[in-house]
């Protein structure tokens, strides 16, 4: 979607450029850069407000396919969800202690 579509869909739907910025916190003015500058915050609250996502509106600015997860980060989530499910198995042993 090209960017005069854009903010004549936000239009469409009630709202401004303005609102948009203000919800944010940020001026109209970086929201209103999003046509020819990243910005992931600015470009999900557009996106959020038409009611699609930043992807189908700047498809070129995203990855299409997933990024890879290197196997050093595999290691860190396997220990981390290990380390969860124990803490998980110890608190239903202490409310089965409880319970009796």
């Amino acid at each position: 979607m090209d960017w005069p579509a854009i903010k004549a869909e936000i239009n469409r739907r009630g709202g401004t450029i303005i609102e948009i910025a203000k919800d944010l916190g940020v001026t109209a003015s970086t929201v209103s850069q999003v046509k020819n500058k990243h910005n992931k915050r600015a470009e999900a609250a557009i996106a959020a407000f038409i009611g699609k996502t930043a992807l189908e509106l700047w498809p070129d600015r995203y990855h299409k396919k997933p990024r890879q997860v290197s196997n050093a980060y595999r290691r860190f989530l396997a220990t981390k969800n290990f380390d969860q499910e124990k803490n998980n198995a110890a608190m239903v042993n202490e409310k089965q202690k409880m319970a009796v």
